[in-house]
């Protein structure tokens, strides 16, 4: 019960009956205070002004039923409703009651005594609404609090579900990632044409591929946990440790080369090893990874011996040294112990020419094979043969058995698709040439055969260079042995014949008379056969360059058609030697006598100029003019001068240039080896 007055709000259109129950709440219900309303609209107003703790109201007003004061929502009213009515009845009491009245009672006199205890009633049965919708508010909030707690703990619970979802995706997307991972590794590992391993950092192995089990020849399950202390021979052990200390010291990878012995000889490996480090960047174990080099080695071993040999057969001055090297080649890359090349003669044979590690005995017996002979044979195939003696057809296999030879092979010289000559290399601890070095082998067999044809075409040239430098000065010989005759015979003869013809006309010189101009013309003509006949000699040879060596020649030579009528002819030289020898004077006055006599001859120019310079090792030579030139690619095979010209500076090892232009003159350049001729007496 509250402990202010009780407020209580009336509302009754008859005055009477209202001051009846203030009369009898004043009395027998205490703290009361009783407010009056005689309509729903002044009850409503009053409510609205200051709610009461208790509403007594009529049923029937004049502008309306008491139950207008329980319209709306029954949980925003703060007071109960009490209705009363002086009709009862059924029908009102259950509209009072389903309006939301506490009580419904009917107006009368045992009503209005008892209306304190009513009073009383509807306020406790308020207050248990009252406490009945907090509770029911209480445990409403209560309840939305729990579902808000279970939603939050649903979407909690939905979250960590979905991040755990997540999470489980992602871990086995990782383990998916890591199984491809794992299976990339293994395959490449697998197919690596190499080897891989891994080490803890005291050396002990914790991995290798297949194709370091392939190289070794054991199973990880044999070397893992093991060190290489405990694997490898000492020394290598040691090697391997040393480098495994400097990659973990350093924290960083080493390239190095390794050697290692294996069943077909001893192989050259590239190794890398590098550290794997923790995420503190502390290197926990080494890895390695290895490719056999050896090929790549052995190629460029092969490349540096070709490269060695051509340079060598390059200079190489004749047949024998050429294939002294190629057999020294063949026998240092093929390991073998000795060789011999045998080259084809003219009766469809071979004879040995070069050899090397063969006994005297091998050697008389072996130093001929016949056309017929069982080696042309194998040789006939013009395929190498690489076997071994027990292999080899009973005379050969008898022949090496008694030289003390276990393997041989049989290498054709081919050039141009005709066999020249043969290879052979044999060894007294080997039963047959290593495979990797037959490519080598044939491929020196490739530059013998090219160096026997170089060589055998130079001789040739040489031969031929020799013949026609013998033709040439057996040539000048002669010419000079004519200019020597016709001197000495007739040009004495006609200048004596003179000397009489000239003292006659001065003995007898009033007696000629009228055969005075007939003598005259007699003594004409024979002075024209001497000058035809010096003209003779000078073309021939003339005694001046014999005598005062090629420089007082030329300019001989000039002199002489300048008196004929030639254009200017200026001779420059800058010149130290006195004497060249006498072939290559021979070449210089015969190049300068052709250019000279095609310039005045058909040049039109007005100016030729003949230029002799040398430097330390050349003398060189030029005749130019200006003329009206020529196209030299016109100028045909038969066209002797020029052609021989290039011929004669050909021969004594030089070359000639023979440039022209039409309407821009022409240019002939000759550069020979310098030869003094103090050189050549020696």
């Amino acid at each position: 019960m509250p402990t202010r007055p009780l407020k209580i709000l009336l509302v009754e259109d008859d005055p009477d009956h209202a001051l009846l129950v203030r009369r009898e709440l004043e009395t027998n219900h205490g703290g009361v205070e009783l407010s009056v309303a005689e309509t729903v609209r002044q009850g409503k107003a009053m409510v609205a002004e200051a709610p009461p703790d208790l509403l007594l109201s009529d049923l029937i007003l004049p502008d309306g039923r008491g139950t207008a004061f329980l319209s709306g929502d029954p949980r925003q009213r703060t007071y109960p409703v009490v209705l009363m009515t002086s009709q009862g009845n059924e029908e009102a009491a259950v509209e009072a009651i389903k309006s939301g009245a506490i009580e419904y009672v009917v107006k009368s006199a045992a009503t209005l005594s008892d209306l304190p205890r009513i009073v009383r009633r509807a306020l406790r049965q308020w207050q248990d609404i009252v406490d009945r919708r907090k509770a029911e508010e209480a445990l409403r909030e209560a309840h939305d609090e729990l579902e808000e707690r279970v939603a939050q703990r649903t979407a909690q619970l939905a979250a960590t579900n979905a991040a755990l979802k997540d999470d489980i995706a992602k871990r086995q997307q990782v383990e998916q990632q890591l199984r491809q991972s794992e299976a990339r590794f293994v395959a490449f590992m697998n197919h690596l044409p190499g080897v891989a391993y891994m080490k803890d950092t005291e050396g002990r192995y914790l991995y290798f591929n297949p194709g370091f089990e392939r190289v070794v020849g054991v199973k990880l399950s044999q070397w893992q946990g093991k060190a290489d202390l405990e694997l490898w021979p000492p020394e290598m052990a040691e090697r391997m440790r040393a480098v495994d200390r400097e990659v973990i010291s350093r924290n960083e990878a080493i390239e190095t080369i390794e050697d290692m012995s294996q069943e077909d000889g001893t192989h050259h490996w590239l190794t890398i090893q590098f550290p794997i480090a923790d995420e503190t960047r502390q290197p926990v174990s080494v890895a390695g990874v290895a490719i056999d080099i050896t090929q790549r080695k052995r190629a460029q071993e092969l490349m540096r011996a070709q490269r060695d040999l051509g340079i060598t057969l390059s200079t190489a001055t004749g047949l024998e040294e050429a294939l002294d090297a190629c057999l020294d080649a063949a026998i240092a890359a093929s390991g073998m112990d000795c060789g011999g090349i045998y080259l084809a003669n003219d009766e469809g044979g071979m004879d040995l020419v070069a050899h090397r590690g063969l006994s005297a005995g091998f050697l008389r017996r072996e130093a001929h094979f016949d056309k017929d002979d069982p080696q042309m044979a194998v040789v006939g195939r013009g395929e190498p043969f690489y076997s071994k003696a027990a292999e080899l057809p009973p005379e050969i296999r008898d022949a090496l058995a008694r030289a003390g030879l276990k393997g041989l092979a049989v290498l054709p010289v081919a050039h141009e698709d005709e066999i020249v000559a043969c290879l052979n290399v044999g060894s007294f601890r080997r039963e047959e040439v290593p495979v990797y070095s037959r490519d080598a082998l044939e491929a020196i067999a490739a530059q013998t055969g090219t160096a026997i044809a170089r060589v055998k075409a130079e001789e040739a040239v040489q031969k031929e260079q020799r013949l026609l430098t013998e033709l040439l000065s057996l040539q000048e010989r002669e010419r000079k042995l004519v200019a020597y005759e016709i001197h000495d015979g007739l040009a004495q003869q006609l200048t004596g014949a003179m000397l009489r013809f000239q003292g006659f006309e001065q003995s007898h010189a009033d007696d000629l008379g009228e055969n005075r101009e007939m003598f005259t013309g007699g003594v004409d003509l024979l002075d024209e056969a001497i000058g035809e006949a010096r003209r003779l000699i000078s073309g021939l040879r003339p005694p001046i360059l014999d005598e005062s060596g090629i420089v007082a020649a030329i300019e001989y030579l000039v002199c002489e058609h300048q008196q004929r009528g030639a254009p200017n002819i200026e001779f420059v030289r800058d010149i130290t030697f006195d004497r060249l020898a006498g072939p290559l004077e021979s070449t210089v006055f015969r190049v300068v006598q052709e250019s000279l006599t095609n310039a005045c001859r058909y040049s039109q120019s007005e100016n030729i100029r003949i230029e002799l310079t040398q430097d330390a090792t050349h003398v060189r030579l030029e005749v130019r003019d200006w003329g009206i030139g020529f196209e030299p690619d016109r100028v045909g095979k038969r066209h002797y001068g020029l052609n021989g010209i290039r011929e004669r500076a050909r021969l004594l090892g030089g070359q000639a240039t023979i440039g022209s232009t039409p309407g821009r003159g022409t240019r002939i350049i000759v550069e020979l080896p310098l030869l003094l001729r103090h050189a050549a007496d020696q």
